[in-house]
């Protein structure tokens, strides 16, 4: 019986990490934006458009100041329909 077990590899691992990351920062900023809805006495439509609001302006600002694709030109996010 051949068995091949398929070792991750760093770099894999890393772009993982990165991912996760990534999806960290954004649900933060979303946080954030809710925090501050709530704090102005916002009702719930509020505080998801401005926790929605903050969390895509935040990573896109991230994007840009990282020099990366933007949420809009990433392709892999585009081909899962």
């Amino acid at each position: 019986m051949n068995q091949i077990t398929q070792v991750p590899t760093f770099v894999g691992l890393l772009g993982d990490l990165q991912e996760v990351v990534e999806y960290t920062g954004t649900v933060a900023f979303a946080i954030t934006g809710a925090v501050a809805a709530g704090r102005k006495e916002m009702d719930l439509v509020g505080v998801v458009a401005l926790g929605s609001l903050v969390s895509v302006g935040g990573g896109t600002m991230r994007d840009l100041l990282l020099a990366t694709a933007v949420l809009v030109s990433k392709p892999s996010l585009m081909d899962k329909t």
